[in-house]
């Protein structure tokens, strides 16, 4: 005999307790009365207590009305999955008059991997993968939408109607990472961060691609009612900030090994160009299988036929990734990091896609930066805005149009920034069979080439950009606040110093980014107060980052960085963010 033929026993058939109290009232069964009359005495308990809300898990409560409880508020983690009939087991549970929570293992476990690789440690009942993407891109208002921007357990698309009733009230969101496959501090760590601050941000700020839950409204894989450019965007610049700056503070403040996440990387004509999702985030690459390794700065001729592995750092080199392998003509985004995560903003079929289309010359192109005549600039231009258009380079960007990798690298300043900084195929009308490539050198050349020439445009209208960048102009500085600046900490204080050393003026495109970027942390107000600004957008590359605000226990707002949020709620295994 197999387990399978052996008689099915529930829980708790076998208590004792449970036993005497059916003899005692032939009412209860254990099949469907058990965890209903446990959930009516815990209630009991806790209004004695003077507790004036429970919370259960949904399947606890089935079958029951808010009525039949002491306590006035009840609410229920929701933990169906979407492809399971999430949706109507939502509904139904909205008709009980419970609050809801939103705990959907889809999207909200974090026992399950980030991406779809077997060397990833995690669950798959729910999901074969959990990326921060993946959860940032969850809707919680409007459960339906999550079918059209992602896939079920197996990786097929969904098919999702939404029921004609009307929008579920919504009271918050949960993100939980359950310990039984966790063995260590150090995966609990892995497997809850970066992960949490995506909840966090996700219950706190409602993104402008979020749809209303519309009755009879159907999404599946192919449909278009979710402006994706916005999710795009808005994921854009919530990763650059986590990678660049939320990460390093969880890390470096706060002694938390978040996950760094593997590199992705293919090989054509022995050129490796590799990438990560996690912005600022290093790579290194190896061609003795692991005996030693060079930094990755930008595609490199590895020679034909080479075995290369591969690996991601933080900034400061304290924690790593797994180590991925690559053959020659082999891609890597079977690693998830490209083709299954299609909201990263590197992702794009000339970078990550197998049997791409680049031609990659044999040797590394050279990084000298070639700039354009003074004179050529000089003679069109005639205000400083024009100049920054004619260089214009989001913050961070690497990516430039062109018909090759080649072309672009070896004329950097022919060719023009991809628009908003993303990798993809080029929209502008001359260039629409030209595609997007990372040629870190060019980033380089461009901002040089507007540096020099905004020291045409001082020298043209009498002006002189020998003056130092002051990051506060003529307010007082911060001296002890910090900032992150090319991958280092600095004080307020020392700043200038620093930034001055690469011979920026105070006129120059720079140093306007620098104050637009750090004045709110680093300048006392002119009356000479100390006070935090007012809450406002932060400009980043990838648009406004909201400001994200964490409400108290009190009852009293706070406006907190995503760090401050991870203390603020997350100390154990759960972030219970309400709305």
């Amino acid at each position: 005999y197999s387990a399978y033929d052996l008689p099915k026993e529930l829980p708790f058939s076998k208590s004792p307790a449970c036993i005497q109290k059916m003899q005692e009232d032939p009412t209860i069964s254990i099949d469907t009365d058990a965890a209903n009359y446990w959930a009516l005495k815990v209630n009991q308990i806790l209004a004695q207590k003077g507790i004036r809300e429970m919370m259960a898990w949904e399947d606890g409560l089935n079958g029951m009305m808010k009525e039949e409880f002491e306590i006035a508020e009840v609410t229920v983690n929701f933990w169906s999955t979407l492809f399971w009939g999430g949706t109507d087991v939502l509904v139904e549970a909205s008709k009980t008059g419970f609050g809801v929570i939103m705990a959907n293992p889809d999207y909200l476990y974090f026992d399950f991997p980030y991406e779809v690789h077997p060397e990833e440690r995690g669950y798959y009942w729910g999901t074969r993968e959990n990326s921060v993407a993946k959860v940032f891109s969850f809707a919680p208002e409007n459960l339906p939408q999550n079918a059209e921007t992602s896939v079920d357990r197996d990786g097929n698309a969904m098919n999702i109607t939404t029921p004609v009733w009307p929008a579920p009230v919504i009271k918050g969101m949960q993100g939980q990472t359950w310990s039984e496959t966790v063995r260590t501090e150090a995966q609990h760590q892995e497997m809850t961060y970066p992960r949490v601050l995506a909840v966090a941000e996700r219950a706190w700020h409602r993104g402008s691609w979020e749809l209303d839950w519309t009755p009879t409204q159907n999404y599946h894989g192919t449909t278009a009612h979710v402006p994706k450019d916005q999710l795009a965007t808005d994921f854009k610049g919530f990763n650059t900030v986590l990678g660049c700056r939320e990460v390093r503070k969880i890390w470096q403040r706060l002694g938390i090994a978040y996950r760094v996440p593997p590199p992705g990387a293919i090989i054509e004509g022995g050129i490796l160009i590799a990438n990560t999702e996690l912005p600022c985030t290093r790579i290194q690459y190896s061609l003795d299988r692991g005996v030693n390794w060079s930094e990755y700065f930008a595609p490199v001729d590895v020679g034909v036929g080479k075995y290369v592995s591969l690996k991601s750092l933080s900034a400061d080199g304290g924690l790593e990734s797994r180590v991925v392998n690559i053959d020659q003509e082999e891609c890597l985004s079977c690693q998830g990091v490209c083709e299954s995560n299609p909201l990263m903003p590197f992702s794009s079929p000339q970078v990550c896609g197998a049997g791409s289309t680049l031609q990659f010359p044999p040797t590394v192109p050279s990084k000298q930066p070639t700039l354009p005549p003074l004179a050529s600039v000089t003679n069109t231009v005639s205000d400083s805005n024009e100049i920054n258009s004619l260089f214009k380079n989001p913050v961070g960007n690497e990516f430039f149009c062109g018909d090759t990798f080649s072309s672009v690298a070896e004329t950097c300043l022919v060719s023009k920034p991809c628009p908003n900084g993303l990798s993809g195929v080029c929209a502008d009308d001359n260039r629409q069979n030209q595609g997007c490539f990372k040629v870190s050198q060019c980033a380089a050349e461009y901002e040089a080439a507007g540096a020099t020439s905004t020291e045409a445009y001082n020298t043209q209208q009498g002006t002189s950009s020998d003056e130092r960048c002051r990051i506060c102009g003529e307010e007082q500085v911060h001296s002890e606040s910090t900032v992150f600046f090319e991958g280092e900490e600095f004080l307020c204080r020392e700043f200038d110093g620093v930034f001055n050393e690469g011979g920026k003026g105070a006129d120059s495109p720079s140093c306007t980014l620098a104050r637009e970027l750090y004045t709110d942390t680093c300048c006392i107000k002119s009356d000479g107060s100390n006070a935090a600004p007012a809450p406002s957008p932060t400009i980043f590359d990838g648009g406004e980052y909201p400001t994200l605000w964490i409400m108290k226990t009190s009852g009293a707002v706070t406006n907190c960085s995503l760090t401050v949020a991870l203390a603020c709620a997350v100390m154990t295994s759960f972030v219970m963010v309400w709305f």
